[in-house]
């Protein structure tokens, strides 16, 4: 069946469809890569035409593919007969164009086709390339068309992390979204006649530093909705390249989604943590302060301090890794200490007033909310000053207060007898010992662990 259109409006092809078609037709143009013709002249739909021009394009209610299927390891979340929830990874298009001929659509199509099922999919929430999370796919046409509108079926919740400090806890952002269709790009206004309306309830995670991190609470879904509003504030979401200066690895992510599943009779939610929210904790807490010290992360004029710290021959015997002896080593170590930090809670220890670091300390987690610390070395003209019970509790803050960890493990070499006055301060408790070939000389070294749990470690605040 030949559709023909007359257009009404200068526009960009694809606006001016939706505005003749339904949203589910133009979905299967879109999904079966049907070819549009204006004025006779085949036309990629991201295109201006102009008003009275003809739009002509060949439909059949027959399902046909005609983009190629592709193996991919996608992530599903849950499948029953009628939905699939996967995670999809960032840099994905949800459809594919042809410019970008990979999407979801066709992972999902390649794994149900090697299944036997039924391919006509529809995703019903749609996610912008850049950003991650969970899609729910219709499987079949009844489930789609149950489900929609999809703002009235569906609970979506996103986490994102936004510059900058957000002062209000919570609130509701109501404008309208509009298109501009000589850039292609959206952009906020107050015209309802140009715009559509769109409404975002968020409310504040956490806020350290120079970062927030944010839940938002659809009530519609605009394209671009949550970065265009995260904008408004203000706080634009890290890395976004489109409408910020970022560098296009956005910090936003699809993680929780609830909606009623008419065949099973009952409600369905489902979350999941954003591949993104280590590092987004790591810029959050790039920088703490006690009394008198500073836990911040490596710049490049460190690399003296670093020398000071690691050619320390005092310090040699608590160090399992190679010493640094000259200026070209200490530099070549401080470039290692830069990337590492990028991507771990790894520090310089300084001084307060001063700035001048003094040593290193960091932690990782070993185990889902479980986090040890990785060694606190401090230079010998500074032990004994009471800076390392200062930087234990700096670190104990931040797993426990910050990062949610349930407990912490500190290890000390069996012969430090300051190390393991420290853990008792604190109340650690002794649980195993171990021991460790040392690295740069090859001696065994014995190990006491101790661990600190949460609750412990709140008795000890209070």
């Amino acid at each position: 069946m030949k559709i023909r259109i007359i257009s009404e409006n200068d526009n960009i092809l694809s606006e001016e469809l939706k505005l003749h078609l339904t949203r589910k037709l133009y979905k299967n143009l879109k999904a079966r890569n049907i070819t549009i013709f204006v004025n006779d002249s085949p036309l990629e739909t991201y295109k201006k035409i102009n008003k009275g021009d003809i739009i002509t394009f060949d439909y059949s209610n027959t399902h046909e593919i005609n983009w190629e299927l592709y193996e991919s390891k996608i992530d599903i979340i849950y499948e029953n007969d009628n939905y699939l929830v996967v995670n999809k990874r960032k840099d994905l298009l949800c459809i594919p164009t042809k410019a970008e001929p990979k999407s979801l659509y066709q992972e999902v199509l390649y794994y149900l086709n090697n299944k036997g099922e039924d391919l006509t999919i529809s995703i019903i929430n749609r996610l912008d390339k850049e950003t991650e999370g969970l899609c729910l796919i219709a499987k079949n046409r009844f489930a789609a068309n149950i489900m929609s509108p999809i703002h009235e079926k569906m609970e979506r919740r996103y986490l994102c992390l936004n510059e900058g400090i957000i002062e209000k806890d919570s609130g509701v952002i109501d404008n309208y979204i509009a298109k501009n269709i000589e850039t292609n790009k959206r952009y906020i206004t107050d015209d309802s006649n140009i715009g559509k309306r769109a409404i975002s309830n968020y409310k504040v995670i956490k806020k350290y530093g120079n970062y927030t991190l944010t839940e938002f609470k659809l009530e519609t879904g605009r394209t671009h909705q949550i970065r265009l509003h995260s904008k408004s504030m203000g706080h634009p979401i890290k890395g976004d390249k489109l409408y910020n200066n970022g560098d296009g690895n956005l910090y936003l992510c699809s993680y929780y989604l609830k909606y009623y599943d008419y065949a099973l009779e009952k409600e369905l939610e489902f979350s999941i943590k954003p591949s993104w929210i280590k590092n987004a904790y790591i810029l959050m807490y790039e920088r703490l302060e006690s009394k008198n010290i500073i836990i911040r992360k490596s710049k490049e004029t460190d690399y003296l301090s670093m020398l000071n710290v690691w050619g320390d021959e005092e310090v040699y015997k608590w160090m399992l890794f190679t010493p640094t002896k000259t200026i070209d080593e200490a530099k070549d170590r401080l470039k290692r200490s830069f990337e590492y930090q990028k991507n771990n809670f790894a520090y310089f220890i300084c001084l307060k007033n001063t700035d001048e670091p003094i040593g290193t300390c960091g932690i990782r987690e070993y185990e889902p909310n479980r986090i040890e610390e990785m060694g606190i070395c401090i230079s010998t003209k500074y032990q004994g000053l009471g800076y390392g019970k200062e930087v234990l509790s700096l670190l104990l803050d931040l797993a426990f207060m910050k990062l949610n960890a349930k407990d912490f493990r500190y290890g000390y070499f069996i012969d430090n007898i300051k190390s393991k006055k420290l853990a008792l301060s604190f109340g650690f408790k002794y649980y195993e010992t171990e021991e460790l070939i040392r690295s740069w000389d090859n001696e065994k070294k014995v190990v006491d662990l101790c661990l600190l749990t949460k609750d412990e470690y709140l008795k000890g605040v209070k």
